[in-house]
């Protein structure tokens, strides 16, 4: 065996030490990210010129409160996505140390991720919302107070039939009326769930046309106008008149068959008009539902429409804005990538001149990787058991593998490339030299022969 082959041999126990050094390292450093804990910090209160706000007692004035975990700093309690991502995020720049590549492999798919979670988190949130909404609506709380007293009757009815049918005379309860959903409800209810959808941008164009159609007809009616007149007590020939005189329907005094005013015990008194198809209309009722849509509307639906006009007028300069955004967004990965790349070739060539390195970053020339092996020295070990295979890589790098007769890699040991501090002790050489019976000179001259270490080092 030859000298290089067995200063290899003993030289890989040292590296496999090394390696796993590394190792614990990293480790360490992935399980302290693991293990982080959101601090809370105190806000202190500036004065107008910039200066610490302070009490009588000359101490600072706490105004809030900010909450960190690894660096980063969030208004409220991170919550537990949040905290996830920081940390996902932070152990990736720990791998993309050692291996960039794999590093921002990682942070893309956990941002990645990130999104698809949030947007999630968004969706649940805006169902749950939707469901509250719809609960709330002025139909679906009149459907389950029908219901309850649907419920009601039917029991009082199912005990008077018995009664009666043991020959007691009791009097029949009274059918609770269906509840009268009226065109102003109609339109505060739309109105409200509208704004909701676009809140949680789920508004589509076809319901917000449908809803902007059906306000502005019934402006066009005139209802409001003749509601106000039946409010005041005008006769049904002027609140038909005020109604009818724009519009396509039409109202005939002669279909009321009820006109009354109503008094609730904990509301002003109200008309309310019966007609002969059943519609039922609550005047007072009417009118502050329609006041709620006008709301609404004025409120959000009438920006929500300029700023609809504003986008189609500068529809192109906002694809343009676009995809200007999505190229720099691209430029931004591509220099990130570049100079990961700059920094491996670097670590590989520590003499590489600028012309080199410049070319790296213009994407010309690219690091070694697993698939750029280099070449290979292989000297086989005379007793059968395997051998040596020494690596050399570009800028004079290289790698020294001892591999048993399996193929296994026993141990793996980086040689330092010309200009880079040796990992090589000078007591080590002298060790060697004490063992092999040769001086240590002699031992770094065999050294450099076998790519252990550069040509340029000098024992003295």
């Amino acid at each position: 065996m030859s000298f290089s082959a067995g200063f290899a041999r003993g030289y890989g126990v040292m590296a496999d030490a090394m390696d796993r050094k590394r190792k614990r390292e990293q480790e360490d450093e992935l399980k302290k990210i693991s293990g982080a804990k959101v601090e809370k910090l105190d806000v202190v209160g500036k004065t107008a010129d910039g200066m610490t706000q302070l009490d009588e007692n000359d101490r600072p004035v706490v105004t809030g409160q900010k909450f960190r975990l690894l660096d980063q700093e969030y208004d409220t309690t991170p919550t537990p996505q949040q905290q996830n991502t920081a940390k996902s995020l932070a152990m990736a720049g720990v791998i993309k140390q050692t291996d960039p590549a794999k590093g921002l492999e990682l942070e893309r798919g956990i941002r990645q991720q990130d999104r698809a979670e949030r947007a999630q988190a968004a969706e649940d949130e805006y169902i749950a919302k939707r469901k509250e909404a719809l609960g709330a609506t002025r139909f679906s709380q009149q459907q389950a107070q029908y219901q309850n007293m649907l419920s009601e009757f039917q029991a009082k009815a199912e005990e008077a039939k018995k009664a009666k049918a043991q020959g007691i005379d009791v009097p029949m309860p009274m059918e609770p009326e269906k509840p009268q959903y009226g065109l102003g409800a109609a339109l505060a209810d739309r109105a409200q769930l509208l704004a909701l959808d676009a809140q949680y941008n789920k508004l589509s164009n076809e319901a917000f046309t449908q809803y902007a159609d059906m306000y502005k007809k019934v402006q066009q009616e005139g209802y409001v106008d003749a509601l106000k007149l039946a409010r005041k007590g005008a006769p049904l020939t002027e609140v038909a008149k005020a109604f009818n005189a724009s519009g396509e329907t039409k109202f005939d005094p002669k279909d009321v068959v009820s006109d009354q005013v109503v008094q609730s015990p904990n509301a002003p008194p109200t008309r309310v008009l019966k007609l002969k198809d059943g519609t039922v209309i609550d005047v007072l009722q009417e009118l502050n539902d329609l006041g709620q849509a006008d709301k609404i509307y004025t409120q959000f639906f009438q920006k929500e429409t300029n700023r609809r006009a504003n986008n189609a007028d500068s529809r192109a300069a906002a694809s343009q804005s676009n995809a200007l955004s999505d190229r720099e967004e691209e430029k931004r990965r591509e220099k990130e990538a570049r100079e990961s790349s700059v920094e491996l070739f670097m670590e590989q060539n520590p003499n590489a001149s600028q012309a080199q390195i410049r070319a790296v970053r213009a994407g010309l020339m690219k690091p070694a990787t697993g698939a750029e092996k280099g070449s290979f020295k292989f000297e086989a070990d005379k007793y059968g058991d395997g051998g040596i295979a020494v690596q050399e890589m570009p800028g004079g790098a290289g790698v020294v593998t001892k591999i048993d007769k399996s193929g296994r890699v026993v141990s793996r040991q980086e040689i330092a490339a010309p200009g880079k501090a040796p990992s090589i002790t000078k007591e080590e050489i002298e060790a060697t030299a004490a063992q092999e019976g040769m001086t240590p000179e002699q031992v770094v001259e065999e050294l450099k022969k076998a790519k252990v270490l550069p040509q340029s080092y000098k024992y003295n």
